[in-house]
């Protein structure tokens, strides 16, 4: 708890104008973020109801349909939740590293690639 404590302690120190502009900035990577993926990524998927109720199942928050695959930290993430070995997990996808396997599929977000593994983990899982 003091570690998150000494994390928001700067917080209390910034003017509300530095508070809105921080604010507005977040904004607006948010919609930068929304036009890249607009424009250079994959934002429906067929599987996708099957991953939201593995994630209900399994109790993974998925990430936003937005974010790309390459923000490695929202599979990490849920891979920890699951309890599932991130080594393990590319052997079965037949790749040395989680960077590789975002690589092979470069269109895809990152909700997609957790909804995979997801898909992969419930098989082992039977």
């Amino acid at each position: 708890m003091s570690e998150q404590r000494e994390r928001s302690d700067h917080l209390k120190n910034i003017t509300p104008e530095q508070r809105a502009s921080m604010l507005a900035l977040a904004a607006e990577a948010r919609e930068n973020k929304k036009a890249y993926a607009q424009e250079h990524l994959k934002l429906s998927y067929d599987d996708e109801p099957r991953w939201r109720e593995l994630s209900s199942k399994y109790n993974i928050r998925l990430p936003i349909y937005y974010i790309a695959n390459s923000e490695l930290k929202h599979l990490k993430r849920a891979m920890k939740k699951a309890g599932m070995c991130p080594i393990a997990y590319t052997e079965i996808c037949g790749v040395k590293s989680l960077k590789q396997l975002v690589s092979l599929n470069p269109t895809w977000t990152a909700l997609a690639e957790v909804g995979m593994m997801l898909e992969t983990w419930d098989e082992m899982a039977v």
